[in-house]
This record gives structure tokens, sequence and C-alpha cells, in this order.
């Protein structure tokens, strides 16, 4: 009888900078965060501080769907990625850059790798930084979408993750 193993759980934690423009406009937005994940990609937290530690928001995800807590309430979804956009009005790949951040491109969706990475989910994610643990990920505004944003992600790892085991029997 063949088992399945789980997939191991990490913890690592960091810094990511957002930043988005509205390109019609050329308004620009960001923010700086502190980042402490714990679990899978499949079942896992992410807390998210302002860097003098105010609490921003909580995520929790598993099998039977997600939540992020924030503030001004909590807000939930069948998935991590579905309860991002109802939050933040953007797509923004949670799940995926859980693996992004690992310098890894995503499982559950193809990738196309590029002289500096890897192109994933209409992403752009950089791994030249990755020597100082360092991803950059930026998706262009869609032309056919006026009010579409470019969106860059910048996360930089406290220390290198534990680096993953290929599952043997």
């Amino acid at each position: 009888m063949a088992t399945v193993q789980a997939a191991p759980r990490q913890q690592f934690s960091g810094r990511l900078s957002l930043r988005v423009q509205q390109v019609r406009t050329g308004a620009t937005d960001g923010a700086t965060l502190l980042f402490e994940f714990e679990g899978t990609p499949q079942d896992g937290t992410l807390v998210l501080q302002t860097v003098i530690g105010t609490a921003v928001a909580t995520a929790r995800w598993n099998a039977q769907g997600a939540e992020i807590i924030t503030p001004q309430g909590k807000r939930t979804g069948p998935t991590l990625d579905d309860v991002a956009v109802a939050l933040l009005g953007q797509a923004l790949p949670l799940e995926a850059l859980l693996h992004w951040v690992r310098a890894q491109p995503w499982g559950k969706a193809s990738h196309q790798a590029s002289p500096e990475g890897f192109e994933q989910l209409g992403w752009t994610v950089s791994l030249e930084g990755w020597h100082e643990r360092v991803i950059t990920a930026r998706r262009s505004a869609r032309a056919d979408r006026p009010d579409d944003l470019d969106i860059t992600v910048r996360a930089r790892l406290d220390e290198a993750p534990s680096p993953e085991r290929s599952h043997t029997p």
C-alpha cells in the first residue's frame, strides 16, 4: 500500500515591499512589511506587520478555505488567492509567492525560464538578487484594462530557507 507524504512544514520570515502604479494616471503607492510564514503552501499561516511591529494582516488557509484577518475585519474565501483579491482589489498570487521567495516556481502552474529567473502566471520573477536572499516579482498592467496596475513585489528572507528535500522511498 502506497502512502502519500505530506509536504514538510516550513518556517521563514523576511521583509516584503509592494509597489503599485496606476499606469493611466502615474499614481504610485507602496508599503514595506515584515512577514512570517509557517506551514506549507497548502496549509499555513502568513502574518504581515509594519516595520515597527503593528499587525497588518494574518492569513490562514487549508483545503477547506482561507481567511485574512485585518484590523478592519475578516474576509474568507475558497483559496488564499481569492481572499487576496477581495482584500487588495488586485490579483496577487500569494500561494505562488510562497514558492517564489524560495527561488522556486510554483508547482501548480506552468512556468518558463528566463535569463534572470522565470515567468509564471503573468509575473516575471527575477532571481538576480538571490545571492542576498532577494527575489523581485513584477506584473505589468494589461493594456486591455485601463485601470489595471503595474505591481512589483520584492521579498528578502531573513535567512536562507532550508533546502527542499526530495522524497525518496
